[in-house]
């Protein structure tokens, strides 16, 4: 990366950024009630020449309250970079990314987890964000085309030895024969889609049966529903979507994790009338040991297990993945250590065999998951069997580049679209009309 050994971080921006969603019950669920989708919306700027004119923006996401205090912690870990070389951070990227996320004193609010991972991971999606426009290319382009050293070096390999060295992380990752026919195919078809912007618990009966109507009238096949808070309204409410749907329709549930390990066998069997496709989030996000009983007990249903948007580093996903404890890997853009963790996320999921289904909805998740599913789609698993990307695109408005999706699928950006980036840059209106507060 020595081209860009001319640029250094001059400045970066932060901003706490809140929509008001709670008050048309979008993002309601079953633990979190009406919420406010919001994000720590962060911009940082070069000096030193040709490509001074680029800004990468990068987000976090969280549901309101609690978003000045990731901005905060932004705060605390930006002064870091100031001053620091592109062409230094690039070339070792995923060294970067662990010591940012390991500060020495800011480390004790984690370690890899909760509100040092959701500030360091704003600051790498800027980063990882600017890279991809420097290079005029959208980030999954980028992605693909990076040679497998390349990519392995920038991700956070830490504590992941036990289960994948470096030689099987470079066997996957390395360019095979199919990768233009993969690379093809995902632009001119795009990738398979399942939405949830029909089936959130704040919406009444006759919202979700329009909202489904509409979908399929454009081709959708895959919905999600919430449930888990009264279980008689939820058996009324997956009758009334399965017969929407018809018996081939998908129907995902989702409880997000509001029940005991016990309670959502019992909860969930009596459900499985209605072809659940997956519960998701069925317990505490943590317990390893909790999911691979409901698991095995959900099996003999044919009912999947989905997790993962909590999930907390790539050493949770690790665990769930060597102890067979879910079907479905739910990652999330905006809450491990950006796609420098991702990477070998993706990687431990190609060799254990769990497809992978990004969560998605929030504030900027699917313009993010897009990017994302396409590299392990081309990159990694290099299969799109039983993998899916989650569409909830109530603020996508809001994106400079937001999401296209037509007839169950994303259309991903184009070569030609060569400052979207990772899809990550918000509207000069969306700040103007909703940041509530702004520090550089």
């Amino acid at each position: 990366m020595q081209k860009y050994n001319h640029l250094h971080i001059s400045k970066i921006k932060s901003w706490d950024v809140r929509f008001p969603t709670s008050e048309q019950g979008h993002g309601s669920d079953a633990v979190h009630g009406m919420v406010d989708y919001s994000c720590v919306y962060v911009q940082i700027f070069v000096t030193g020449g040709d490509g001074e004119d680029v800004t990468g923006c990068g987000l976090t996401f969280t549901l309101g309250r609690g978003n000045e205090v990731v901005m905060t912690c932004v705060e605390s870990l930006k002064g870091a970079l100031i001053g620091s070389n592109l062409a230094s951070i690039f070339d070792n990227f995923g060294d970067f990314a662990l010591t940012l996320c390991n500060d020495n004193q800011m480390r004790w609010l984690g370690p890899d987890c909760g509100v040092i991972d959701l500030a360091s991971c704003a600051i790498l999606n800027a980063l990882w964000d600017l890279w991809a426009k420097l290079e005029q290319k959208p980030l999954w382009i980028l992605l693909c085309e990076l040679p497998a050293q390349i990519l392995y070096k920038c991700g956070i390999w830490k504590y992941l030895s036990d289960e994948i060295n470096r030689d099987e992380a470079m066997e996957v990752l390395e360019v095979d024969n199919l990768v233009s026919e993969r690379l093809g195919h995902v632009t001119d078809q795009g990738l398979k889609a399942y939405t949830t912007t029909c089936g959130w618990l704040g919406y009444t009966d006759e919202q979700v049966k329009n909202k489904i109507q509409t979908f399929m009238d454009d081709g959708w096949d895959a919905f999600k529903l919430k449930v888990g808070v009264n279980l008689y309204d939820d058996i009324r409410r997956c009758q009334l979507v399965r017969d929407l749907i018809g018996p081939q329709g998908k129907l995902m549930i989702d409880c997000n994790q509001k029940w005991e390990v016990t309670e959502a066998v019992n909860w969930v069997e009596n459900l499985t009338p209605f072809n659940i496709y997956w519960i998701e989030e069925p317990t505490a996000p943590d317990d390893v040991i909790g999911h691979k009983k409901v698991k095995d007990r959900l099996g003999k249903h044919g009912v999947r297990i989905a997790t993962g948007e909590v999930c907390r580093n790539r050493v949770m996903f690790k665990q769930f993945c060597s102890q067979k404890a879910f079907d479905i890997c739910q990652i999330d853009c905006a809450r491990v250590a950006s796609i420098n963790e991702l990477i070998p996320i993706l990687v431990l999921c190609k060799k254990f065999s769990v497809p992978v289904c990004p969560h998605g909805g929030g504030v900027g998740l699917c313009e993010m998951i897009q990017h994302v599913s396409a590299f392990n789609y081309v990159r990694v698993a290099k299969s799109q069997k039983d993998c899916l990307v989650e569409h909830a695109d109530h603020l996508s408005q809001y994106f400079q580049t937001p999401i296209k999706c037509t007839r169950g699928k994303y259309i991903l950006p184009e070569e030609k679209e060569s400052l979207c980036g990772y899809s990550t840059t918000l509207t000069s209106e969306a700040l103007a009309k909703y940041a509530v507060s702004m520090s550089e």
